[in-house]
């Protein structure tokens, strides 16, 4: 029998791309799709969310997010990139797979209380079968829609790389290429037989991505990571063949990484998804994510243009696009997430701008970019189910989450030689 919901009354912002805002909208959902889109929709419905006075986005999409550092968010503040790095590979050694558990349900149960619909979990800890398990475990269990990217050790056979791992997967991702080694070539090709995105992480190697098109075709169903510092003939290649770069402003900022990236990518004409990159160091609020993107790129399209370099400046809802549809097409899956339009699966955010903490709301996707923070949210749906209502997870216990999360944080304090933080 078809489920039918009705969002009623909410400034809807259906896209990014397009100023086509309907300040009274209603969201007709059946199952799992949106079926229709307007204004004072008559339908039978099982259930009415009542959006009046609010504002409803598409679902938050991050497109690297390593779940398993959220067990230890902000644990080592004021660091450079080789520090953060250095610490980073210390804290992976003492993780046991209920650590790992832990730390992906947190991190999952955060990201749908703060209006993420869509992650790519960067598994880069995975050390043993049974870490991966229990990763791909509590995506399950937390419902969201997620893939498993799985990247280290443990992947050397290239077969638990991107394990889709939740009830309603991303397709699979293909483990990085990190190098011209011909092995990531190899698997670049069978990723692309599958039809899935690829992750190439272009840190190490300022020439990477000119080693990599010389050894094969690059594409849209690339997504480059740390890409702030290769050359400009890499980025001019990452243009030209449409792929695009998953950018962590506040990590990069915070850390002292790739001071100059925003600047290069305009420069070259590049596609930007937003994402967190981790949480050692900085929020995993998506809303903080979006802020610093919007902040960091103004400030840099204005000093080109002071240089008589630049060009257009970023407006609030081009950033976020950044975080909607960007993202969704680099991840293939443009027809399905990333707007709000029937058709497509009922993935959104309901938010509550109240004055007292986002003001007076004038231009609503600007106070979604400026004003919006975790707390501001109160609904959620992924595929029409409603993971968070009336600002209370569904599915999942917060308070036996967070204790199981405080647990495996202080034993891994300990282990690691630092004190534990007060609970």
């Amino acid at each position: 029998m078809t489920r039918k919901i009705l969002i009623r009354g909410g400034y809807l912002i259906p896209t990014a791309e397009r100023d086509t805002d309907i300040p009274e909208a209603d969201i007709l959902i059946e199952d799992d799709t949106i079926t229709d889109v307007g204004e004072s929709i008559d339908a039978d419905v099982d259930h009415i969310v009542d959006a009046t006075g609010r504002v409803v986005i598409p679902g938050l999409i991050d497109v690297h997010r390593p779940l398993w550092e959220t067990l230890l968010g902000n644990s080592i503040p004021d660091s450079t990139w080789p520090e953060y790095q250095s610490r980073r590979h210390t804290l992976r050694q003492v993780f046991t797979p209920d650590d790992v558990y832990a730390g992906t349900l947190l991190g999952a149960a955060s990201a749908i209380h703060s209006g993420v619909t869509t992650i790519v979990d960067f598994d880069d800890l995975a050390s043993t079968p049974a870490h991966i398990d229990a990763a791909a475990s509590a995506l399950r269990r937390a419902q969201v829609r997620a893939v498993h990217a799985v990247v280290g050790p443990a992947d050397s056979d290239g077969h638990r790389a991107g394990t889709a791992a939740a009830p309603r997967p991303l397709p699979a991702a293909a483990v990085v290429w990190t190098g011209p080694d011909p092995v990531h070539v190899d698997r670049i090709r069978s990723a692309r037989e599958q039809n899935l995105p690829i992750y190439v992480d272009v840190g190490s190697c300022p020439a990477a991505v000119e080693q990599l098109a010389a050894q094969i075709a690059l594409g849209t169903d690339m997504i480059y990571l740390n890409a702030g510092d290769v050359t400009v003939r890499s980025l001019a290649l990452i243009a030209e063949s449409g792929g695009t770069v998953s950018w962590s402003p506040a990590l990069n900022a915070v850390t002292g990484q790739a001071p100059t990236a925003w600047t290069r990518f305009a420069a070259a004409g590049l596609t930007l998804a937003v994402a967190a990159g981790g949480a050692l160091v900085t929020s995993l609020d998506p809303f903080d994510q979006l802020r610093s993107a919007y902040q960091h790129a103004r400030l840099a399209a204005h000093q080109a243009n002071r240089r008589g370099t630049g060009g257009a400046v970023p407006t609030a809802r081009t950033v976020l696009g950044w975080a909607t549809t960007a993202p969704a097409r680099a991840l293939r899956l443009g027809h399905l997430i990333g707007s709000l339009e029937p058709g497509k699966q009922a993935d959104l955010v309901v938010l509550d701008l109240d004055a007292l903490t986002a003001g007076p709301v004038s231009c609503p996707v600007t106070a979604v970019v400026l004003g919006a923070s975790a707390a501001h949210v109160t609904d959620v749906f992924v595929a029409g189910q409603g993971l968070k209502r009336d600002r209370v997870l569904m599915d999942i216990d917060s308070e036996s989450v967070g204790d199981a999360a405080h647990e495996a944080h202080v034993r891994i304090r300990l282990a690691t030689g630092r004190r534990p933080a007060a609970h």
